[in-house]
């Protein structure tokens, strides 16, 4: 519940409130999607204000990693089509640290706040945090003209993760494999391609990889949201 922070009120004064938080692993993986709410609709005829986020990061045991390379950003909304009321905040939940940031409301978001602002909830959203070391693969296509020991890179994340041919079968094609290095911000997916490279490149052609399983951050995050509510004329 909102905490009121000064009780003792004049007339047609408005209280500031306080609302915390605390977001789980599977809340910070679905903020690129979902959002998170950080405060409940205010009900009709009135409007939220904003006058900062406060943003705290337990690390786990991994760290988040961002999809794609993409800046590591967080910024509140109004309701889930919303306009942005929050200054964005960088660098906060893929960090592989506790962290702390503090990221100031917005109280005019781009000439607003408009009228589909009214009564709607405050709603974090992030970045897409699920990319990280490949945890498990399958095989593919088995491909053609690849020998056991074979080695290469699989194309996903950086293109750093790295695989070994283990077995073959007619034609030289990959029966079995293993992954030597498990990459980095690397994502789930199916038939990734294979570049052949390392100690033992061979001449196989067509060899991919389906990636089941990456390790992803497994932190809390916790997000103390001060506003008021204001009635709209």
């Amino acid at each position: 519940m909102p905490l009121v922070q000064n009780p003792s009120l004049g007339g047609g004064q408005v209280a500031m409130l306080q609302t915390v938080t605390q977001l789980s692993s599977a809340d910070i993986l679905a903020l690129a999607s979902t959002g998170k709410q950080l405060v409940a609709a205010p009900g009709a005829g009135k409007i939220q204000v904003p006058f900062g986020f406060y943003y705290s990061l337990a690390f786990g045991t991994h760290p988040y990693v961002v999809v794609g390379g993409s800046i590591d950003n967080l910024a509140p909304a109004y309701g889930l089509n919303g306009d942005q009321i929050g200054a964005s905040v960088l660098n906060v939940v893929a960090q592989g640290t506790n962290s702390v940031a503090y990221g100031a409301g917005v109280l005019s978001p781009f000439g607003g706040p408009f009228a589909q602002d009214v009564n709607q909830p405050i709603v974090l959203f992030g970045s897409n945090y699920n990319a990280g070391p490949i945890v498990t693969a399958t095989l593919g296509a088995g491909g053609l003209g690849y020998a056991a020991n074979d080695t290469g890179t699989i194309t996903n994340g950086t293109n750093d993760a790295t695989y070994k041919v283990l077995t073959v079968g007619a034609g030289g094609a990959v029966l079995t494999f293993q992954i030597t290095g498990a990459g980095t911000a690397c994502t789930i997916a199916n038939g990734n391609a294979t570049v052949t490279g390392g100690a033992q490149p061979g001449v196989g052609v067509g060899f991919t990889v389906n990636i089941t399983a990456v390790q992803i951050g497994d932190g809390t995050l916790k997000v103390v949201t001060y506003y008021q509510i204001i009635p709209v004329p």
